[in-house]
């Protein structure tokens, strides 16, 4: 959980170095924007209207998970982990408007 609890504050802060850090402490990749682009999981959460409104951004490592939610603006631990998140108020490293990018490159 303490990897998610920073994981939030440096969304928030935009803190683009310490969150490279951590995804690629967390994942054992030495390019977290590759790993990112690559191997990470989203899962789009849309409207009734098939039109974009959030994503579940997810890594995995060495048997554990993180996920962003950009819908709900939060980290949890992982899937089934809904008792715990933490909160974010700013996406200051434009998460969201990455994952609704590469949300638009499939439609």
């Amino acid at each position: 959980m303490d990897n998610c609890a920073r994981l939030a504050r440096y969304i928030d802060q935009g803190d683009d170095n310490a969150f490279g850090e951590l995804v690629s402490a967390f994942t054992g990749c030495n390019d977290a924007e590759w790993y990112v682009d690559n191997v990470a999981n989203i899962a789009y959460i849309l409207s009734e209207t098939l039109e974009y409104a959030g994503a579940r951004l997810c890594i995995r490592g060495s048997g554990r998970e993180i996920c962003i939610d950009t819908y709900n603006k939060s980290v949890s631990p992982g899937k089934g982990s809904d008792l715990v998140s933490f909160d974010y108020t700013l996406d200051g490293l434009g998460i969201d408007d990455y994952c609704r990018e590469r949300y638009e490159e499939t439609r």
